[in-house]
């Protein structure tokens, strides 16, 4: 009744593999992946900037700052988790968009004469909001290992690299995904 990963399937035919039990083993699929992963970079991200508005004074345009930048990277889709998670492969995206608030600000910090308070709470918060991420991905990542946030996958093709793809996904659960079908002719 089961098939085996590597065998092709129609979209209608597409049912776990019977290999997923075993590469599940010690592990189960749990539908909060979607939604869990982004949620603890967001709630790491608004407790950096809350720690870098704190450190560098509560002053209006530093809140302003923290609400603009959580803004920034929410509109970037900073918060969708990649299948890899390498803090370094994102640095450079999330540097800019975090320069967007400030940039955005600078007038005003130029115009109240705050631009020192606006300075210090925006290089805080690039070094605390990547920090936080450096440590959430290696968090994310540790959970994905053991099993907690997989994600049930359908591949899209068979044949020998379907198979292949399938073989990778059971094996290495850094990636988040488990095979469950095939989609394919």
């Amino acid at each position: 009744p089961h098939r085996r990963c590597g065998e092709v399937a129609t979209l209608r035919q597409a049912e776990p593999c019977q290999e997923r039990n075993e590469a599940t083993a010690g592990g189960t699929l749990h539908p909060p992946a979607r939604w869990l992963a982004p949620t603890v970079l967001f709630c790491v991200d608004l407790i950096a900037l809350q720690l870098a508005v704190a450190i560098a004074g509560a002053a209006p345009l530093a809140l302003a700052y923290a609400v603009l930048a959580l803004g920034t990277l929410a509109v970037a889709h900073a918060y969708h988790v990649p299948i890899t998670l390498r803090a370094l492969d994102r640095t450079p995206r999330l540097i800019a968009r975090l320069a967007i608030a400030l940039v955005l600000l600078a007038p005003i910090g130029l115009l109240t004469g705050a631009t020192d308070v606006l300075l210090r709470v925006a290089v805080l918060g690039v070094a605390l909001v990547m920090a936080g991420r450096a440590v959430s991905l290696a968090v994310l990542r540790r959970l994905r290992r053991h099993g907690v946030l997989l994600e049930p996958t359908v591949i899209l093709g068979g044949g020998t690299t379907g198979a292949e793809i399938a073989r990778v996904l059971s094996e290495d659960r850094s990636y988040g995904a488990i095979p469950i079908g095939f989609v394919g002719s």
